[in-house]
């Protein structure tokens, strides 16, 4: 049996080193800068900078990176493309901006003269403005006009008047006074946006405008509430009242006193009003119209108003919503009637009327204080009530001196918060209705009453009773008056308001007992002298 021998040839070290690759000297290709796989870090600084990126980050960073490479190399012709491309990634995957310049620079920004950062922050400005046209192109057309909107003007809702009101932007110089909205001024919006490429309707403009895009403003509640305190010493209503020179100086400043704190708590309060109406008599040219006017400063003066109100114009209904003072000048030339309406009126709390544009009615709270001029000193008519006029005869007004409107509005506004009563009650009212017959202008049946008859006394043995008409009837004779039901009526309130005495009898007739004057002592009572005051208008 032969041996079977075996030769064992084990390689030297430089056979077992690996062979190298034969180089395509046919491509002259440059070699690409292949970034690792993994984010490594091989100096001390990269390592402190990218162990400060959150984990996630570097993981989509790592997924851009891969899908950059497949649309581009990175060598000297296309690098800035490629990086260009990366940021575009990175932004799409919502690394933060600083992070990819951080990690980008990491690992490609050590080739020569190439600057990294500056394509990858042109991709992050140009997507983030691609992003923000599409938003902007997606964004409803309503939305961008009131964007454009806030960015140019200002609205505010009136609620006192009802009505938008707005103003321009004045940029870096004082801000422009707020205007009523008006067609021109709607139309000058829209071609501004139609000249800023935002094709919107006009209705579609109207509409945005008069929503609740315009923020609610009350002039009132913003003049009164952001007067300075008052300082609780200073008596700046004395002081107006002091402009004032008039027969009767005590009730003067007292009645304005109230009536000023009424105006406030009318106008701010929806629960409170101004029963009381401020009347002032003096002959011609005395400046009563001009005070009362002056009563409001500048910022108010568009919610004045200076005329009658007539209960069938809803218009002049209106006015009590909007208006802070109504003026009722040639207030003597009022007839009964229409002053039982106006006493209506000034204690009504609110107004149910529909607006000439609306379709049905709404209720507005009366905000609107009276005060009235008048050049008659008995314009006063109905006997007895006149408890709301708050009459002053005046002698002279110095309505030249300014007004501290500050002073006296923010001391009524701190009276008003401390409870000061500013309406009449109990034995005032009797006081003010007493005072008030002094410019009463009487009726003749009432005068000719007291021409022919006198109240009776108890134990008068000359004292009669006659139902009211038989006393009219003998007025009717003797005095020619007419004799009527209002005449009537008119004559049993005179007898009621002045203390006859009465009766009522078996047939349920009222009578009344009176002593009628004799000839001789009417004649006699003709030249008596007049005294001072008269109690129970007995002679």
């Amino acid at each position: 049996v032969s041996s079977l021998q075996i030769e064992i040839k084990v390689p030297t070290a430089e056979e077992s080193s690996p062979k190298k690759r034969k180089e395509n000297h046919q491509k002259a290709a440059l070699p690409v800068a292949e970034p690792p796989k993994e984010v490594a870090v091989s100096t001390p600084s990269g390592i402190s900078a990218l162990s400060n990126i959150d984990p996630l980050s570097q993981l989509e960073y790592r997924k851009a990176v891969e899908y950059t490479k497949r649309k581009f190399r990175f060598e000297p012709n296309s690098r800035d493309s490629f990086i260009y491309c990366l940021g575009n990634q990175c932004y799409t995957r919502h690394i933060g901006e600083e992070d990819a310049v951080c990690m980008t620079l990491h690992d490609f920004g050590s080739e020569p003269d190439f600057n990294a950062e500056t394509p990858l922050r042109n991709a992050y400005l140009y997507t983030n403005k691609t992003d923000a046209n599409e938003e902007e192109l997606k964004k409803p057309l309503v939305q961008k006009v009131i964007d454009f909107l806030k960015e140019h003007y200002e609205f505010r809702r009136n609620t006192i008047l009802d009505r938008v009101e707005f103003r321009r932007f004045a940029g870096s110089h004082a801000p422009l006074p707020f205007m009523a909205m008006r067609g021109k001024d709607f139309n000058s919006i829209y071609t501004h946006l139609q000249l800023s490429s935002i094709y919107c309707s006009l209705p579609m403009l109207k509409a945005v405008v008069d929503s609740n895009f315009a923020i609610d403003f009350d002039p009132f509640i913003d003049y009164f509430l952001s007067l300075r305190p008052w300082d609780g010493k200073t008596d700046y209503i004395k002081q107006l009242a002091a402009t004032v020179t008039t027969n009767d100086p005590d009730f003067w400043e007292d009645s304005l006193r109230r009536w000023l704190v009424g105006m406030v708590a009318c106008a701010l309060d929806d629960e409170k009003q101004n029963q009381e109406m401020l009347l002032l008599y003096s002959k011609q040219g005395k400046g009563k119209s001009t005070f009362i006017r002056n009563l409001l400063p500048d910022t108010l003066r568009t919610y004045y108003r200076n005329g009658m109100i007539t209960p069938e114009n809803k218009d002049h209904m209106l006015l009590l919503s909007t208006c802070l003072i109504i003026n009722l000048e040639e207030f003597d030339g009022v007839s009964s009637n229409r002053l039982a309406d106006l006493k209506r009126i000034i204690t009504q709390e609110k107004i149910t009327e529909r607006k000439v544009y609306d379709t049905q009615s709404h209720t507005f709270i009366r905000h609107a204080s009276f005060a009235a001029s008048t050049n008659n000193p008995r314009c006063l008519q109905d006997i007895g009530e006149n408890r709301r006029m708050l009459f002053n005869s005046i002698k002279s007004i110095d309505y030249r001196r300014p007004v501290n409107h500050e002073g006296i509005y923010s001391q009524a506004l701190a009276l008003y918060r401390q409870g000061f009563r500013f309406w009449y009650e109990g034995d005032e009212i009797s006081s003010l209705n007493s005072r008030n017959e002094n410019f009463r202008q009487k009726e003749p049946v009432e005068e000719n009453l007291f021409f022919y008859f006198r109240p009776g006394k108890a134990g008068d043995i000359e004292a009669k009773w006659y139902p009211a008409s038989h006393l009219l009837s003998t007025l009717s004779l003797n005095g020619r008056i007419q004799s009527n039901s209002q005449i009537l009526k008119t004559l049993v309130t005179v007898l009621d308001e002045n203390g006859f005495r009465k009766r009522t009898t078996k047939n349920r007739v009222t009578e009344y007992c009176v002593v009628e004057y004799s000839q001789e002592e009417r004649d006699k009572n003709s030249v008596l002298p007049q005294v001072a005051e008269q109690k129970n208008l007995e002679l």
